[in-house]
């Protein structure tokens, strides 16, 4: 359904932690990406979204989505497990209740459910966890040429930047592919500049499109939520629009000048 821009021939990555049921900049990236490297054994953080996803509630309010984790501070999302217990039948029940009125539930509630079912079940940590989900949804949309790495393959170092340096040169990506997080305050740049790795930007939330949203029909629209919100409310059919907007192409950041880019 979904490819790479025809035009480039350059390697492009996106680094990034496994998160649960990810927001549509998340899957945006993918498509605009040959491969992505599953930061898997980075540090696990609680009231993350290592954990966890925004969704709209029964009521019509933006409610968090859980998986049942035990408190584990400092330890690597490779080596977090979940409580399986009740996890999936309180999350099946969350959705239903939630989304029952939206446009394409129906259609949608047992490709979604038997991807949570599948994975939650046969997993083991929460990277894995994730990381498959996030696979099995890039099936589901229709994004197929994305390659997956994980960060645990390689040889790894502490310093962030430096992280990321090894990773695209590991992986041997000419092109890195960043959003406006909080990871520009973390990096420096201009040290993969320096190393003739290109640095591309998007800015999804500046350019996040709204769709309808079956429970915030009388209220503002809600960004940022995870991409089941979109699917049960858009339908695959939409997806496309949603993930690969004009506006969304990445653009080439200028060396040294976080602010300044090229067409």
């Amino acid at each position: 359904m979904f490819g790479n821009e025809h035009s480039r021939t350059a390697m492009r990555i996106v680094i990034h932690q496994p998160y649960f049921l990810p927001w549509l900049g998340f899957f945006s990236k993918l498509l605009y990406c040959d491969a992505i490297v599953i930061l898997d054994n980075v540090n696990f953080r609680k009231r993350h979204y290592h954990d966890r996803t925004r969704i709209i509630n029964m009521h019509g309010d933006d409610a968090w989505l859980r998986l049942q984790i035990a408190e584990n501070f400092k330890t690597p999302i490779n080596e977090v497990y979940i409580e399986k217990s009740d996890t999936l039948e309180r999350i099946a029940a969350t959705l239903c209740h939630s989304y029952a009125k939206a446009h394409c539930f129906d259609v949608h509630r047992d490709g979604i459910l038997n991807i949570l079912r599948e994975t939650i079940i046969v997993g083991n940590d929460l990277a894995s966890v994730n990381t498959t989900i996030i696979k099995s949804l890039c099936d589901l949309i229709g994004i197929y040429e994305c390659k997956f790495f994980l960060a645990s393959q390689f040889n790894d170092v502490d310093e962030p930047t430096e992280r990321l340096i090894r990773l695209c040169q590991q992986t041997k990506a000419e092109e890195l592919l960043i959003g406006s997080g909080s990871s520009n305050e973390v990096h420096d740049w201009s040290r993969l500049q320096k190393l003739g790795i290109t640095i591309c930007y998007q800015d999804f939330l500046a350019h996040h499109p709204t769709y309808s949203q079956s429970r915030k029909r009388a209220r503002p629209f809600i960004s940022g939520l995870s991409i089941i919100d979109a699917i049960f409310n858009e339908g695959m059919a939409n997806i496309t629009a949603l993930l690969c907007a004009p506006e969304l192409e990445p653009i080439v950041l200028k060396k040294n000048k976080m602010n300044e880019y090229e067409n």
